[in-house]
């Protein structure tokens, strides 16, 4: 049997810019971290005197003959792009809730693919597996959305990702004291919220919103000098995060709506310099930049929203072999 855990990310800066549509002609950059909340996907072949070849546990159970009867679109067409064709009993786990803006639908494909070449015992590089994972999910499937996620969990970590049409630069950031700064908080799911449909009213919107894009990939440019400076202000941060924000909010009206700009509001006059929400926009977690000293003030100011301390991890995915 072969376990992977893939961890989830959090955006800093540059969301949007990494999607394909947009740095290829213009250039774009990311800062994210990925953090101690993970998808474990567990997958073993079994015997085949059983009656159905494949057996997948998620939100269903799904007990089919035919790679093509799998209802769950990265199980049915990872298996078929990675020419998989023994049996398979797979299960799901998350920590956390999907579609909540972590990136937890490619972490679901990096973890597949991972567990999927594992199992065939084919040893291949981290960047191979984000590359998988990015063709199964925007060139396969023809999800919308950008190409952070699939590299943040990939190779874990804090990082600033450099796009351009001769490729991706993958730089490590460290500062110790960050993490201690960054508060994130559940203010629940739209039931209707799917990324890619969100991610579209963004990719909708790029030519006539070039000049938010831009001031976005400047942002990012300007953090990266913070993370680069021998002693950094981190508090700078979280003032770039609010105008990351005022910036995100104009490229499409499905980012934000008045229950999260009041939350926002809250956060801010209780103590914190700036946040986001994660992801292409909606419901979900919000991340928020607050001082230590004023964040049990953010904490009774929020509490209607689930705090959800983390920690910055590095592994990124990662597996583990059963006998």
């Amino acid at each position: 049997m072969i376990i992977t855990r893939t961890p989830y990310r959090i955006s800093l800066f540059g969301g949007g810019t990494d999607y394909p549509e947009w740095f290829r002609k213009h250039g774009g950059a990311v800062i994210n971290a990925t953090i101690d909340k993970y998808c474990y996907i567990s997958a073993t072949t079994y015997n085949k005197i059983f009656p159905q070849r494949y057996k997948v546990y998620w939100n269903i159970v799904e007990l089919v003959e035919k790679i093509d009867d799998i209802k769950h679109p990265v199980v049915r067409e990872g298996l078929k792009m990675l020419e998989y064709t023994d049996s398979l009993k797979l299960y799901y786990h998350g920590d956390l809730p999907a579609y909540s803006g972590l990136g937890s639908s490619s972490s679901f494909a990096v973890g597949f693919i991972h567990a999927i070449l594992s199992l065939c015992n084919k040893t291949v590089e981290k960047q191979q597996i984000a590359d998988l994972a990015i063709r199964l999910e925007r060139e396969v499937l023809k999800e919308n959305g950008g190409v952070q996620d699939q590299l943040a969990a990939t190779y874990g970590g804090l990082n600033y990702f450099d796009f351009s049409h001769n490729g991706i630069q993958r730089q490590e950031l460290r500062t110790a004291k960050l993490e201690e700064k960054l508060m994130l908080f559940y203010i629940g799911r739209d039931e209707d919220r799917f990324s890619s449909t969100y991610a579209k009213s963004w990719i909708d919107n790029m030519e006539s919103k070039e000049a938010t894009l831009k001031g976005i990939h400047q942002i990012t440019k300007d953090a990266l000098l913070i993370f680069q400076s021998h002693n950094p202000d981190l508090d700078e941060l979280g003032c770039l995060l609010h105008d990351t924000w005022q910036l995100k909010k104009n490229i499409s009206d499905m980012i934000s709506d008045p229950l999260i700009d009041q939350i926002y509001v809250r956060a801010r006059k209780a103590g914190a310099l700036g946040g986001k929400v994660l992801g292409a926009g909606g419901r979900g977690f919000m991340l928020f930049y607050v001082p230590e000293k004023k964040q049990e003030a953010v904490k009774a100011a929020l509490e209607d929203c689930h705090h959800t301390p983390f920690r910055f991890e590095n592994d990124g995915t990662k597996y583990f072999r059963i006998s």
